[in-house]
């Protein structure tokens, strides 16, 4: 299955040339001398309009030489084949001049839309020195380890080794990292905010709205990655419980928007879901084996709804964290 492709050129970010992100591929050093000559511009008038070097521009067109993402985007403009045939010939990124060489993620993939879920519900950004999101740190952390080495698992596999090894504070399992790929795409591609965002969190628009892609997503491929994303939502904020005898699955939030969109996901696969003030509940038998059976729940949490669900007289406990 081919997912949709994503606009790499969004994570460029305004501020001094030795912060811009720098692209390479073994195809982009001869398409971007090609969009140059359809361009019309001169390689003099693009410095210019870069704030460069004419010898810095002349550097571009040479093999194996990185290449700005900002002057990529300003060559392809908004043309969809132009931006398309761009992204598609990046395999690796730079940001900033001295940065780590890291991998192009340029699809929209079931992992990268788990990173999000899982910063959707207890990720955070900090604007590190005022710096904005040129300075940016991400951490997550939860007091189940299994939800943390699966983020960290899914980010070695998509950027590699960018995070450091989770690491115990107290009760809490933490996860961090100061490389600027990962929260380029948490704020450039999937519009999260820097700073607080409990209330106001929902589900990404680019998991919803195929326009925002380059490449087209079908229903079912949509479909797989909201449910990536509603799947580490529950892993972290979600939890199972026995109420009268009814085994129930549970999703916290102070954000209602949040909870509507995971509503309507669960709903796409024929799955009721009730919203009682900041919690959304399952209670149907029959839709919390579609959830056991989709997969919901990892490790400790996923244990106890196996052996709610299973057990011939099921009661209540509470199984011990790693």
């Amino acid at each position: 299955m081919e997912y949709p492709l994503l606009d790499l050129l969004e994570l460029h970010v305004p501020g001094p040339e030795k912060s811009w992100v720098r692209a390479y591929g073994r195809k982009l050093n001869n398409l971007f001398e090609e969009l140059l000559s359809v361009s019309g511009l001169s390689r003099g008038e693009l410095a210019k309009l870069l704030g460069v070097s004419k010898t810095a521009v002349q550097s571009w067109t040479r093999d194996g030489e990185a290449i700005p993402l900002k002057a990529l985007a300003l060559l392809a403009g908004r043309k969809l084949e132009a931006r398309r045939a761009v992204v598609e010939s990046i395999e690796t990124l730079r940001f900033g001049r001295t940065g780590k060489l890291v991998k192009a993620v340029n699809r929209l993939t079931p992992e990268l839309a788990q990173i999000a879920g899982a910063h959707a519900a207890d990720g955070s950004l900090t604007a590190v020195g005022g710096g904005g999101l040129l300075t940016a740190e991400w951490e997550i952390g939860d007091s189940y380890k299994e939800n943390v080495d699966a983020v960290h698992e899914a980010i070695i596999k998509l950027f590699g080794p960018i995070a450091d090894k989770p690491r115990r504070r107290g009760k809490m399992w933490r996860l961090r990292t100061r490389a600027q790929v990962l929260p380029r795409y948490l704020v450039k591609i999937f519009g999260f905010p820097i700073g607080e965002k409990e209330h106001t969190v929902s589900m990404p628009k680019v998991l919803k709205e195929p326009r925002l892609l380059l490449s087209p997503a079908t229903p079912d491929v949509l479909k797989e990655l909201q449910l990536a994303f509603a799947k580490e939502l529950f892993a972290f904020d979600g939890y199972v419980t026995l109420s009268g005898g009814v085994v129930q699955i549970g999703l916290y939030s102070v954000s209602s928007k949040l909870l509507h969109d995971v509503r309507e996901v669960l709903a796409s696969f024929k799955i009721r879901a009730r919203l009682y003030g900041e919690r959304l509940i399952i209670a149907r038998r029959e839709d919390v084996l579609k959830m056991y059976n989709l997969g919901f729940f990892r490790g400790v949490k996923r244990q106890k709804l196996q052996t709610l669900l299973f057990s011939e007289h099921p009661r209540e406990y509470y199984p011990a964290q790693s």
